[in-house]
């Protein structure tokens, strides 16, 4: 009985200190037993203290954002693939923002729209291509959500800006600015 309730611990040091400690004095044999042993458990519990928590990296809201943008450009901007971007779990990245007081389908929608901006204000591409290029399922869908928070239509708002920078460049001299392409989607 005694060589089971032994032959089931772990081999390190304590057990070969048991065998020793048997082997000088069987008479004492269930005291040394049980003073091995608890000195075993005691010594086997010690190295699972829970330790502080290591910190982790807290990205910033420009990181994150950044991280967002390079991933519209590559197609998939998921929370999961952002956090791994980030070097972070998803669920870290969710506190971070939820702490920011702000969350991940905030910070992509506004992260879409100042790329939308960006584009139709300084490209010419097609409205339908910068809808696809921002993960939007058509140009209706891109229409409709840019309709509803920037109070203006694309094709407006490109055209806003285009009148903008020709007063910037050239004072308001329409002849010496090149006129934009026109637009097929709109």
């Amino acid at each position: 009985m005694l060589h089971r309730t032994v032959a089931r611990l772990p081999f390190n040091s304590f057990a070969a200190d048991f065998w020793r400690l048997m082997a000088r004095r069987p008479e004492n044999s269930f005291i040394t037993l049980h003073k091995i042993k608890l000195r075993f458990e005691w010594k086997e519990i010690e190295p699972f203290r829970i330790a502080p928590m290591k910190p982790v990296p807290v990205p910033s809201q420009y990181s994150i954002r950044a991280t967002i943008a390079a991933l519209l450009r590559h197609g998939d901007a998921s929370l999961q693939h952002t956090a791994q971007r980030l070097g972070i779990s998803s669920r870290s990245l969710q506190r971070h923002l939820t702490g920011m007081g702000t969350s991940y389908s905030e910070i992509v929608a506004e992260v879409r729209l100042d790329t939308a901006c960006h584009l139709l204000a300084e490209s010419d591409q097609r409205i339908s291509n910068i809808a696809q290029s921002l993960g939007y399922s058509g140009a209706s869908s891109f229409s409709r959500i840019f309709m509803r928070l920037m109070k203006v239509q694309p094709i407006t708002y490109r055209r806003q800006q285009i009148a903008q920078r020709k007063e910037r460049c050239c004072g308001g001299n329409e002849q010496s600015a090149p006129s934009p392409k026109p637009d097929m989607a709109e």
